[in-house]
């Protein structure tokens, strides 16, 4: 049996979100974790689960810069792990407002750091620096 790399796995992930999810079926891929078509723009952050079910993401100035400058529907889609975990898609308009009550990596850093709870099934919610927990559940793809 050959074992896949978390490269493939990753894809794996993201062809899944986007066959489920018909919004996000004709989106083809613009450059690193950034994906688009002519009127949507998504940002594929992924990561692996730590602990029970925790996951750690991280969004860069980069991508901020990019969806705060165009015309086009934005999204964020949070990929949770090679399992059969269920993904989140949040719009940028809706995550955009949760970044002043998200951490940063360091002090003047260019980069936050998004803390997600997801049991895989059921209720996924974001954590934020005064510890209180925001339910995305409605967000699961």
């Amino acid at each position: 049996m050959k074992v896949k790399t978390k490269a493939q796995l990753k894809q794996e992930l993201l062809k899944k979100t986007f066959k489920t999810n018909k919004d996000f079926q004709n989106l083809e891929k613009y450059s690193g974790s950034v994906y688009e078509n002519k009127d949507k723009i998504l940002v594929y952050l992924f990561s692996q689960k730590y602990k029970t079910a925790w996951y750690w993401f991280g969004f860069g100035e980069t991508h901020k810069e990019l969806l705060d400058n165009t015309y086009k529907k934005t999204y964020i889609l949070l990929g949770c792990d090679y399992t059969k975990t269920k993904s989140v898609v949040i719009p940028y308009t809706k995550f955009k407002k949760m970044l002043t009550r998200m951490s940063k990596t360091k002090v003047n850093s260019k980069q936050w750091q998004v803390k997600l709870y997801n049991d895989g099934e059921e209720h996924a919610f974001l954590k934020f620096l005064n510890k209180e927990m925001l339910d995305i559940s409605n967000y699961m793809v």
